[in-house]
C-alpha cells in the first residue's frame, strides 16, 4: 500500500501571516519535503500552496 494516497493530489494550502522577505522557493523548498510542490501563489504576507 502507497504511504500516500492519490486522492488528495490537488491540495491547495493557505499560508498566513508571512514576513515580507518570504520568496516564492522558500515555500517552495519548505513544502517539498513532504512532495511535490505544483505551484506557489505568493501575496503580500499571505500564499497558497498548491501540491
Amino acid at each position: 500500500m502507497p504511504r500516500y494516497s492519490d486522492r488528495h493530489a490537488n491540495t491547495r494550502l493557505y499560508v498566513g501571516r508571512l514576513s515580507s522577505r518570504v520568496r516564492s522557493r522558500d515555500l517552495e523548498y519548505l513544502f517539498s519535503r513532504y512532495g511535490r510542490v505544483r505551484d506557489v501563489d505568493l501575496k503580500y504576507d499571505y500564499a497558497f500552496v498548491e501540491c
